[in-house]
């Protein structure tokens, strides 16, 4: 079939299929690149899915690892918004980058 002729084809050239490309989030990497960043995205989410599920709190948030990151940025901003029974409007973040933390465990609680 057509498919697995585009499919064999992308795989020989280290492409990423324009299948996968229309429903995965945006790179220009090539095949096994995109695939170890799909892999690292799938297991961070797997992991706060499962921090959720166990009634704790997500302190570290890989932005890279989400396909909309301002989703979750407005998410929060809702649920600050609605727990202080303010505007949305009224909050906005305020950040400092500091240097790249190695392990989760750096983060203090």
């Amino acid at each position: 079939s057509d498919c697995l002729e585009e499919l064999w084809r992308c795989l020989r050239l280290e492409r990423v299929p324009a299948a996968w490309r229309a429903v995965a989030f945006k790179s220009a990497k090539p095949l096994s690149s995109w695939l170890r960043s799909l892999r690292s995205r799938v297991d961070f989410l797997t992991g706060a899915w499962d921090q959720i599920l166990q009634g704790s709190a997500v302190h570290v948030y890989r932005f890279d690892a989400l396909w909309q990151p301002q989703a979750l940025l407005l998410a929060v901003l809702q649920s600050e918004a609605r727990r202080r029974e303010v505007p949305l409007e009224s909050l906005a973040f305020q950040h400092e980058v500091l240097a790249q933390l190695e392990e989760e465990e750096d983060v203090q609680q």
